[in-house]
């Protein structure tokens, strides 16, 4: 029987292909090759031959086979982004992490790695704050901004591949932040950066 590399070499790298040409050979070889129509086999060979040809014509050209399909290179496109929501604490005088059962959480998204921060941000104002209302209150009482892992505020025109790129990690892990545009004494509140804290 051939092995998987022995297969590749033939132009059979298809996994599906490798079973249907060992299903194939294990009922010739016990003499059931008279179950499968002529029209089959005659299919099988055909499109063997051709994706021989096909690969040998690639590593003429010093091209590598086309075996993906057009969802791989939609995956290549995009990329998992893990996101959670930090508050702004006025007692506390620090960003806290809200928590799953009180509206917060890590949300796993698959973003487009063209699309911006200011793309991210809305969706995720949309995850955190359902029809414009969460736990915390009205979409419109809070300002928001998007921090990356080690809590640096990024730029909103920035995409997700170039920080992709920037930081050379294989998940990105950012934070929606909010803060209160006021605060219970009417006063505006503006921490600073050193105000996170991990809880």
């Amino acid at each position: 029987m051939m092995t998987d590399k022995q297969m590749s070499d033939i132009g059979i790298v298809r996994l599906g292909d490798q079973i249907a040409v060992r299903a194939y050979c294990e009922k010739t070889n016990s003499g059931q090759e008279n179950d499968c129509p002529p029209h089959r086999k005659s299919e099988l060979l055909r499109r063997l031959k051709e994706k021989r040809n096909q690969l040998m014509s690639c590593r003429e050209k010093g091209a590598t086979p086309s075996t993906s399909n057009t969802s791989a290179l939609a995956r290549k496109s995009q990329r998992r982004v893990d996101v959670g929501w930090l508050n702004y604490d006025i007692d506390m005088k620090s960003y806290t992490q809200v928590r799953q059962r009180t509206g917060g959480g890590t949300r796993k998204m698959s973003v487009n790695v063209q699309a911006t921060f200011r793309d991210l941000l809305e969706e995720s104002k949309q995850l955190f704050f359902p029809d414009g209302v969460s736990n915390k209150g009205m979409v419109d009482e809070f300002e928001f901004t998007i921090r990356s892992f080690d809590h640096t505020e990024l730029e909103l025109d920035l995409t997700i591949g170039e920080l992709l790129e920037r930081t050379k990690v294989k998940l990105l892990h950012v934070y929606l932040t909010t803060i209160s545009k006021v605060n219970e004494h009417g006063d505006i509140t503006t921490p600073s950066v050193s105000s996170f804290t991990c809880v």
